[in-house]
């Protein structure tokens, strides 16, 4: 069903707008690889601006790490009417190797149809 949904041209404009929206995604050159319904997927390419002194990308961007680019996915675990519960990894890649340097879980709220918020 994600699948399906994620080839919706309004869907896939929804979720790029609100990515779109974001500026620090902007800033860190950060860009989505993949969406559906439950999952998303975003490449941060490794530059000056993103990385600390001894050339690893910075901890406040992603997490410490070096390579080609860092990939992270998040995948909706669960999700109620107001909140989702949710996980991400982020991996460093080079010459198509995946190391693992962030797991996360994060619990979101849901604001849609709240006074004030649009997306």
């Amino acid at each position: 069903m994600s699948t399906l949904i994620s080839q919706d041209p309004a869907f896939r404009a929804r979720i790029q707008a609100s990515f779109d929206k974001q500026e620090l995604m902007s800033i860190l050159g950060a860009s989505i690889l993949h969406m559906a319904l439950d999952a998303v997927d975003i490449a941060l390419l490794p530059k000056p601006s993103v990385s600390q002194q001894h050339g690893f990308v910075h901890a406040s961007a992603v997490a410490p790490a070096a390579g080609e680019r860092a990939v992270a996915w998040g995948r909706v675990i669960k999700a109620r009417r107001t909140l989702t519960l949710t996980q991400t990894e982020v991996f460093s890649e080079t010459a198509g190797e995946k190391r693992l340097v962030a797991p996360l879980t994060a619990i979101l709220m849901t604001i849609e149809g709240r006074d004030g918020e649009a997306d």
